[in-house]
């Protein structure tokens, strides 16, 4: 008589199983609550109430709250939605509404520096918002090109604002 088939045949668990249970799903209750689930996968995810620095651009929206910007901001969707919320003067190049398959696929060329170069022709970008990691040969290709200076970064993200622009 194995464990699955009392369960089945709904007799009692013995009472040190039922303890051994308890305490395993308290453990991954506790493991999910402080976050090691989403540690574990390495995503920016996390569990519970407010908005995550790592998701959201909470430091940069107190940064635009105290500096005005006028001005053309190429930028990831995902702070497009978020800034265009608490800021709707803001000029931004993307949200997560990218309806044309253009646009997405211009977004997507432009996260490098080639690429990017291309689209800042067309649009004359004022500045540039991009998570640090996955922007990284973009980030370091305008620092090259000494067109770009840094006005803003957290571990996350960096606000880089092209030479003689407006801010």
């Amino acid at each position: 008589s194995d464990l699955a088939t009392q369960l089945l045949e709904g007799r009692k668990i013995p009472p040190f199983l039922d303890w051994g249970i308890q305490v395993v799903v308290l453990f991954c209750v506790g493991f999910v609550i402080n976050g090691g689930f989403y540690r574990s996968l390495q995503v920016r995810q996390s569990f519970g109430f407010g908005l995550s620095p790592m998701t959201y651009s909470v430091a940069m929206r107190d940064y635009f709250s105290r500096h005005k910007f006028h001005g053309l901001i190429f930028n990831q969707p995902e702070a497009g939605g978020y800034l265009a919320f608490y800021f709707p003067d803001l000029h931004l190049y993307g949200d997560t509404l990218f309806t044309q398959a253009q646009d997405s696929f211009e977004y997507i060329t432009a996260s490098t520096p080639e690429g990017f170069h291309k689209l800042d022709q067309r649009y004359r970008f004022d500045a540039v918002l991009v998570d640090i990691m996955p922007s990284l040969n973009l980030v370091n290709g305008l620092l090259e090109s000494h067109e770009w200076r840094i006005v803003f970064s957290d571990l996350y993200r960096i606000l880089l604002v092209r030479k003689g622009s407006l801010f």
